[in-house]
């Protein structure tokens, strides 16, 4: 099938422990009016969904898959499975919001995703210049982000500013990961803001109808 003038596509996969989406990259491959240069995944409750979108300031996706499981391991693998075949069309994409919204209370060992999941998502995202995480996800990100023996520019080399949470400047997990990069030469600006990531709503369908989910409530004064 191939459809170059094509504009939108939403893709909505069930549940499985294993992706290979090698065609879907080959039919948006061949798309040409299909351009992400910017891209949110957001983790919550039921499921995980990805938004891609033809530029920065665009606040309609061209692009976005959902995939519906619980757990946030299971969400993060899916995704970092997938990513993995469509990893050649993010060659553009300078922009990556990691959005999070509370999941379910859980006491099952596999709600935690373990850092080499968290790497094979990001690896994907070579050219990703600005990056904005999800206050409640900072600590599982900058764990992802030290090198611990790998190289330094493995995951997104060509980050230049990491936008976290006031107060993220106090968080030594993250002092590894800047240092490294400031002795590589590419420093990145940490900057620090009340709402880098929560502040945005949701709506995607489903088989079941459509899914609104809410940005995160202003904080009780």
């Amino acid at each position: 099938m191939n459809a170059p003038h094509l504009e939108s596509l939403r893709v909505s996969f069930f549940h499985q422990l294993s992706f290979s989406v090698p065609h879907l990259r080959q039919f948006l491959g061949a798309t040409r009016s299909l351009n992400f240069y910017s891209v949110q995944v957001l983790f919550y409750h039921k499921a995980v969904a990805v938004f891609m979108y033809p530029s920065v300031r665009t606040t309609l996706p061209a692009f976005d898959i959902r995939v519906g499981c619980e757990y946030l391991d299971w969400q993060v693998s899916s995704m970092a499975q997938i990513f993995n075949d469509l990893s050649p069309l993010f060659s553009a994409v300078v922009d990556l919001i990691i959005d999070y919204r509370s999941h379910t209370l859980s006491s099952e060992w596999h709600n935690r995703p373990n850092r080499t999941q968290w790497r094979k998502l990001l690896v994907s995202f070579r050219n990703v210049e600005t990056l904005r995480v999800h206050h409640d996800l900072v600590g599982e990100l900058s764990c992802s982000l030290r090198s611990d023996g790998e190289p330094p520019l493995e995951i997104l080399p060509e980050l230049k500013e990491l936008v976290c949470p006031v107060g993220s400047h106090g968080d030594k997990t993250l002092v590894p990961f800047v240092h490294d990069r400031e002795v590589m030469g590419q420093p990145i600006n940490l900057t620090e803001e009340d709402f880098p990531a929560g502040r945005f709503n949701y709506r995607f369908e489903t088989l079941a109808g459509v899914v609104y989910v809410s940005a995160d409530p202003d904080p009780l004064p």
